[in-house]
């Protein structure tokens, strides 16, 4: 595996292996199950696909969000993620989208069966939301998420805060929407853990 992504995927590990959820048996059935996984990838050295890199207008505001973070809790992945940043392929993910969202999101794919890394497993990656972003109602039937905030914050559903060094878990199909203060750009790690056909075959859409 190229060891720069190597590098990335283990600062992912580190964050998961010291989260702490109090309360919450699914969440914490999550973290482990991600764990695990992320060990088991790594020490199988999967394969790496390729991938043009591409980047969105929302991109303006990576190495600003990076900048930021790299001053937070999640430092490490921060600087992996600038390390390895030109490899990305930035994307939208959905067949149609809110005219807004065209300048003000874009995910990308790390690890999965879309990623940089080939795993159907697990997916890891990144999303970026410019200020002021709204994502609107979306969920993800069968998928375990969580997010992990890197730089900025966000609210989820108007009550759900995520700032750097904050987690997140939404089970499967819960219905989410994210929104973005004005003023900062926020950066989000997530993974998504599912059985391999479902990770194989899933598709974005939005609610309505």
């Amino acid at each position: 595996m190229d060891q720069d992504l190597r590098h990335l995927i283990k600062e992912f590990l580190t964050i998961y292996q010291t989260l702490d959820i109090n309360g919450d048996p699914a969440a914490r059935g999550h973290i482990l199950d991600v764990q695990n996984k992320m060990s088991t990838i790594l020490n199988n050295d999967p394969p790496l696909q390729q991938k043009t890199p591409e980047q969105k207008p929302v991109c303006k505001h990576l190495n600003p969000a990076i900048d930021k973070g790299k001053e937070g809790p999640f430092a490490g992945l921060c600087n992996a993620v600038e390390k390895t940043s030109r490899k990305f392929r930035w994307e939208f993910g959905y067949s149609s989208m809110p005219g807004h969202l065209y300048e003000s999101y874009a995910y990308t794919e790390v690890l999965g069966p879309d990623g940089n890394v080939y795993s159907d497993e697990l997916i890891l990656g990144f999303v970026l939301l410019a200020p002021q972003c709204y994502y609107p109602d979306h969920n993800h039937p069968g998928i375990e998420e969580s997010y992990i905030g890197l730089s900025g914050e966000c609210i989820q559903n108007n009550d759900e805060f995520v700032k750097p060094g904050g987690f997140l878990y939404n089970y499967p199909g819960k219905m989410h929407n994210l929104k973005v203060p004005a003023g900062k750009p926020c950066l989000l790690a997530y993974a998504w853990n599912a059985e391999p056909e479902v990770l194989r075959t899933y598709s974005m859409n939005f609610s309505g």
